[in-house]
């Protein structure tokens, strides 16, 4: 499996795990389904980050920050299981690019950004 793949796969599954704890912590008649749906949602949103936007990204470090923002700024709609997608995206990229060499300060501030996200979506999946 490629390293891109074990990202992708690794994002599906914390998502998975952070919405079902958010998910099946309520009372609801109607919680599978909606679970189901919010991983359908994240794996849809991992195939499209790791498979056509990560590939055909030109500046790796750059990207990885906006990615990362961009899953701090999805905790506003952190049942969606976007912001640990966004996250390994960011994560993904910039392991790339400090590995490269490029650009590594901004590759630090996405790591930064995409754990702070990633703990703020625990948080979230346990408080609600």
């Amino acid at each position: 499996m490629s390293r891109r793949a074990q990202f992708a796969l690794g994002s599906v599954v914390v998502s998975a795990v952070l919405t079902a704890i958010g998910t099946f912590g309520d009372d609801g008649d109607s919680e599978w389904w909606q679970w189901l749906v919010v991983v359908a949602i994240a794996v849809a949103a991992a195939a499209v980050l790791f498979w056509l936007v990560v590939p055909r990204v030109g500046d790796i470090g750059l990207w990885a920050l906006v990615l990362a923002i961009l899953g701090a700024v999805s905790i506003v709609v952190f049942w969606t299981g976007l912001p640990a997608v966004f996250a390994g995206a960011a994560a993904f990229l910039a392991l790339d690019a400090r590995g490269r060499g490029v650009k590594p300060g901004l590759a630090t501030a996405a790591l930064a950004v995409a754990a702070v996200t990633v703990g703020a979506a625990v948080v979230v999946a346990f408080v609600g």
